[in-house]
């Protein structure tokens, strides 16, 4: 982490690593359910579900993880996913912003203490109304008019 003088973090959370590979994690404790990384594991299969029609896959997949999406959609897509526990070392001291919009999943459905615990550069967090995963596509507007400050503020610090 010395490498870099500030970070953002724009939808998911930073988290420690956990002990085991997360897909032991998910097969251990969820059997038999669906999940999006687990199903993205199989040889094959993903390629050619979502080659049969890749606009389609792409328009799906941009539409179901934004903030227009049903509010149902994202947990029935993600459905056995569990928020695993901080373990782990590795911390974040230098400068931070996080911002994420209050629809994304990687919002939603997790929790932002354990990002809270490792970022200790910590300086803002930012939840963008009826926004969904694609933050910065869904709020250019906003998420530039938080990240330049930031990144100046940065750069001078």
């Amino acid at each position: 982490m010395e490498r870099f003088t500030a970070v953002a973090a724009l939808g998911v959370p930073y988290a420690l690593r956990t002990p085991v590979p997360l897909t032991e994690l998910l097969r251990r404790y969820y059997p038999g359910k669906f999940n999006v990384v687990l199903y993205f594991q199989q040889p094959r299969v993903p390629e050619a579900e979502l080659e049969a029609d890749v606009a389609r896959t792409l328009r799906l997949t941009m539409y179901a993880l934004s903030g227009e999406a049903p509010p149902d959609l994202v947990p029935r897509w993600l459905t056995g996913t569990p928020d695993l526990p901080r373990l782990g070392t590795g911390r974040v001291t230098q400068p931070a912003l996080y911002i994420s919009g209050d629809l994304d999943s990687a919002y939603r459905f997790g929790s932002l203490d354990p990002m809270k615990e490792a970022v200790t550069g910590l300086r803002d967090i930012i939840i963008l109304p009826g926004c969904g995963h694609w933050t910065q596509q869904e709020r250019p507007t906003e998420v530039n008019e938080r990240l330049i400050p930031f990144l100046a503020y940065a750069l001078e610090a």
